[in-house]
């Protein structure tokens, strides 16, 4: 997957490759990069560009990260098991506590 973002008031833009080999992905933004420099230079509105930083391959998977998938969907079952358990609790509780009132009221 190959993204490009601009930066509002600035001429500068930012290319993200995502890939399962991180040296392809670095490999294709360098390329994608390339080849608009040299089409920017080549122009005829004598457009200049420039590149900052070129592409590394990343130490490590940007994603998917299973770890962290992991820990936010046993944190969120976890959440929503304890809210639901307090529900019906106060749920069961309240109830029962309205029909005793009623119960003992003269009338």
């Amino acid at each position: 997957m190959v993204s490009i973002r601009a930066f509002r008031n600035t001429s500068l833009i930012e290319v993200s490759v995502f890939s399962r080999d991180r040296n392809e992905a670095a490999a294709i933004a360098n390329q994608l990069v390339d080849t608009y420099r040299g089409l920017a230079n080549s122009s005829p509105l004598r457009v200049v560009a420039e590149v900052t930083d070129r592409a590394e391959p990343g130490l490590c998977p940007v994603r998917p990260n299973p770890c962290l998938n992991l820990f936010v969907g046993v944190s969120a079952g976890s959440l929503l098991g304890v809210l639901s358990g307090v529900l019906v609790l106060f749920l069961r509780s309240g109830f029962k506590a309205g029909g005793a009132a009623r119960s003992a009221s003269p009338g």
